[in-house]
């Protein structure tokens, strides 16, 4: 069930990609080698804006995040999305 979002939950929302703007990733991170066609994944991530990647966009790396693709600094930039894709 999706739960409407309020114009202030919103607002909130927009306000956190702002502050979030200013953390760049890598698009070029390492990753396992393991992970197949890693520099595409890579580019699927900042290819677009942030508020823009879809659930399948960052499904994968949130899956692997910490533990076989990524850096502190991709981390940064992208918890913000994932913890905001409906």
């Amino acid at each position: 069930m999706l739960l409407s979002m309020t114009p202030e939950l919103q607002l909130a929302i927009d306000k956190l990609y702002e502050v979030y703007s200013v953390y760049t990733g890598n698009p070029h991170m390492e990753g396992s080698l393991l992970i197949e066609k890693l520099a595409e994944k890579n580019r699927r991530l900042f290819v677009k804006p942030l508020n823009q990647l879809s659930a399948e966009d960052v499904s994968e790396f949130e899956g692997r995040a910490m533990t076989t693709w990524g850096e502190v600094k991709a981390h940064t930039s992208l918890v913000i999305r994932i913890t905001t894709r409906s």
